[in-house]
């Protein structure tokens, strides 16, 4: 799962628009922390996604995993969006940097690499650490263009 990999590396990217709070639980997680799961799923009841294992998701399991409409705290408002829009338990919702309440509660997506991930960087910085070549800007790449077209 690359592509889960970087999402996960990149949401604790300086860029990235995510909850500062949900950007720390990813930096805190250990191995096996990230958990599939059908607990977050809005109108789109069974489908399984990788979460951080949050209070949502223990309660949910310590009752046996219930089905939608019968998971404890289902109707709960956890938190409110900038705009005024409340976001229940159980919701799709992630938690961005302008989300208030108990951001914890929601939707923690996550890949499995969230273990090897212990700090927020820049996009920039995150790219040299996984491609070095991603470091070269244009005017670096010139000259190595230019000798090989001499070298034809």
């Amino acid at each position: 799962a690359t592509i889960a990999a970087l999402g996960t590396r990149f949401v604790n990217s300086s860029e990235s628009k995510a909850h500062p709070l949900y950007q720390q639980a990813i930096a805190e997680a250990r191995e096996g922390d990230a958990v599939m799961t059908p607990c977050f799923d809005g109108d789109w009841p069974y489908s399984g996604v990788r979460a951080l294992r949050n209070r949502t998701v223990v309660d949910w399991e310590a009752q046996g995993c219930p089905p939608p409409g019968r998971r404890p705290g289902e109707n709960e408002i956890v938190a409110t969006t900038a705009a005024g829009w409340n976001i229940p338990r159980y919701h799709i919702a992630s938690p961005v940097d302008t989300t208030t309440g108990e951001v914890l509660d929601l939707a923690l997506y996550a890949g499995t690499s969230c273990a090897r991930i212990d700090d927020v960087q820049s996009a920039q910085d995150i790219l040299e650490t996984l491609c070095p070549l991603a470091s070269y800007n244009e005017s670096r790449l010139r000259p190595r263009a230019s000798a090989m077209q001499a070298s034809s």
